[in-house]
């Protein structure tokens, strides 16, 4: 029993980082989620991940470094969390980010019309016209 009590209390923290480690890489590698997730919930779960570092600093001040070392990992999967769902596609059919951007490609179609073999169809019309626009465009050029 003594030996396997000594075998946790060596493994854990190699157990935690790579836990920690995944999270990390899930959050900007893993596919993007499906559904668009509010911008005001996942201002929330960033502001319970930043209450959650703040509580382990104040714990890490009055010297409880296990209790400070699980509220940081819990700060930083939430943080992980946030940052993957605010990748998720939105419901104009730009991507994640909440910004305010131009008009996709699609004029806010999502998702895109697709043709009889239900690949997304191309205005080529449509391009050839906007492209032809940006190339007459004048190049400006400030002093």
């Amino acid at each position: 029993m003594k030996r396997m009590v000594a075998l946790l209390a060596q493994t854990w923290k190699p157990l935690l980082s790579v836990t920690l480690l995944c999270s990390i890489l899930a959050s900007v590698a893993a596919p993007p989620p499906r559904r668009h997730v509010a911008g005001a919930e996942v201002r929330g779960l960033a502001v319970a991940a930043v209450a959650l570092y703040l509580t382990g600093a104040f714990g890490e001040l009055l010297h409880l470094p296990v209790l400070s070392g699980i509220v940081f990992s819990a700060g930083i999967l939430a943080c992980s969390r946030a940052v993957w769902l605010s990748r998720g596609a939105r419901r104009d059919g730009g991507a994640g980010g909440g910004g305010q951007g131009e008009a996709g490609p699609n004029d806010g179609r999502w998702p895109p019309p697709t043709g009889p073999d239900g690949l997304p169809t191309i205005d080529w019309d449509r391009f050839e016209r906007e492209r032809q626009a940006w190339s007459e465009r004048r190049p400006t050029i400030s002093v």
